[in-house]
């Protein structure tokens, strides 16, 4: 992962779709943020919504309210721009529920032995990617976000980010048609005295046909041999079911 100030630098050479601001007082720097500027598919529109990250004050000015201050700033700053929705990945839910901040949508955890996962097909369509492909991913990302409401549109920064990410793998799923589905992982250790007890963490998922989500879960349980667990984390509340009814409609 790059490190911290490293991004800082760069996004202020390079901004993108982000921006860092800074809190001043009597000319001393004392609170940093960064603003996204994101696209969110709502109800067949793509919408502006504005996005807060990086949130940090001196240690030594603490509590005294500037945090508040950033945050209404953004949330200020956003809606001088028309934007519908603002929203952020809160490490204290409390404080952002005083300032109006609600709860989206709830991130669901699964632990499986890849001997579990279905048996599907398709592996041999399987390639890892890399930075050249990051044309070909935002077009498969943004192909699925025209189609589900509340997704954010993916970034060229976004998909950078993936492959700057320690130990990120990340493999796409290509037919006649192009990249239709991509999956990215980790690997992690599990167990404080062995170094072969290891995890396969899934942090990306993102597919355009039910031969791409085949082929990903046929990926997963050859991986059995390595690893204890496949870890999975997702939004979709129904994605213990859709995981066997896409394998199961393409085998029966």
């Amino acid at each position: 992962m790059q490190p911290f100030r490293e991004q800082v630098a760069a996004t202020i050479k390079e901004p993108g779709n982000s921006h860092f601001y800074g809190y001043y007082r009597d000319e001393q720097l004392l609170g940093i943020m960064r603003l996204y500027d994101y696209t969110v598919h709502w109800h067949g529109s793509n919408l502006l919504a504005g996005g807060v990250g990086s949130v940090a004050v001196d240690l030594l000015h603490k509590k005294e309210k500037i945090a508040k201050e950033l945050i209404t700033y953004f949330l200020r700053h956003y809606r001088n721009q028309g934007a519908h929705i603002a929203f952020l990945y809160s490490f204290r839910p409390d404080f952002y529920k005083r300032m109006g901040f609600g709860f989206g949508t709830e991130w669901h955890e699964y632990r499986v032995t890849p001997s579990t996962i279905p048996n599907g097909q398709g592996k041999e369509r399987l390639t890892f990617l890399t930075e050249a492909d990051i044309p070909d991913m935002l077009a498969l990302h943004r192909r699925v976000t025209e189609r589900t409401h509340g997704m954010i549109a993916a970034t060229d920064q976004d998909l950078k980010r993936l492959f700057s990410m320690k130990q990120n793998r990340i493999v796409g799923y290509v037919n006649g048609h192009g990249l239709q589905g991509y999956m990215g992982f980790q690997y992690r250790n599990n167990h404080s005295k062995n170094d072969f007890h290891n995890d396969l963490h899934v942090n990306q998922w993102i597919a355009e046909e039910a031969a791409a989500h085949q082929a990903f879960f046929a990926f997963l349980r050859s991986q059995a041999d390595q690893f204890q667990r496949i870890v999975f984390y997702v939004q979709d509340p129904e994605f213990h079911h859709c995981s066997m009814i896409h394998v199961m409609t393409q085998t029966i």
